[in-house]
């Protein structure tokens, strides 16, 4: 066989292809080894004419070195000219800190040491349309999005790469999260007296996603402010 080469499948997931020259193989044999190790073993025995395999079983920081041959009884053809490809840990813990009504903060641990940057993406909250939103460099660990809409939820992922185009590879997805920007803050607030006994609370309403507001009050002695009333939106 020649021409062997390893891409990306899909996140988390490898393709090896290869051409095959042979008329004669009974089996197709493909071999991997941790390129650490150099020790190769039998990753599959194929069916003649296989020219590609999906390798998914792998996770983590990794170097790969690959190889392959046909098989007839006994006899077999030289080993391909290897193809490798190295491979990152996902990162762990996405989490999130809501900043205002239009931004959040994303950060995330970084449990790899050979990635080259981070793919962040972003969806609707409930939505598998995932659509790309930014990278980010190596051993960096927060993203802050701006611009957002007020008292919307969104979901958000985040993984890691290493190389670039056909060359890079990408590692599964860290867990997803969802995260709900708060409402607008109302405005004008003004407190009239209408009696010796009443006071007349006033605001404009920012927000179109409030379902309430919620009214506190202290006493100016202690500043100590104590949820009184929550009124419908």
């Amino acid at each position: 066989p020649q021409g062997l080469k390893v891409e990306q499948d899909e996140p988390g997931s490898l393709v090896i292809q290869w051409r095959d020259y042979s008329d004669l193989e009974e089996t197709v044999e493909l071999q991997r080894s941790v390129a650490e190790s150099g020790a190769f073993q039998i990753l599959a025995e194929l069916p003649p004419d296989t020219r590609r395999y999906t390798d998914s079983d792998f996770s983590g920081d990794q170097m790969f070195d690959y190889r392959v041959r046909v098989v007839a009884g006994e006899l077999s053809s030289n080993w391909s000219a290897i193809a490798n490809v190295t491979t990152s840990a996902p990162p762990e813990n996405l989490r999130s800190t809501v900043l205002s009504d239009t931004s959040i903060q994303l950060n995330w641990d970084d449990v790899s040491d050979n990635e080259d940057g981070y793919f962040i993406q972003i969806a609707g909250a409930g939505s598998q349309s995932w659509l790309p939103l930014t990278d980010v460099d190596a051993n960096v660990t927060t993203f802050s999005h701006f611009r957002l809409e007020e008292g919307t939820s969104y979901q958000y992922r985040v993984n890691s790469f290493t190389g670039e185009g056909a060359k890079q590879v990408e590692s599964p997805y860290s867990n997803p999260i969802i995260v709900t920007t708060f409402p607008k803050s109302p405005t004008g607030f003004t407190a009239e007296r209408a009696s010796t006994s009443a006071i007349i609370l006033s605001w404009l309403d920012k927000s179109r996603y409030e379902t309430g507001f919620e009214i506190q009050r202290a006493l100016a002695a202690d500043g100590q402010f104590e949820s009184i009333d929550i009124t419908e939106s």
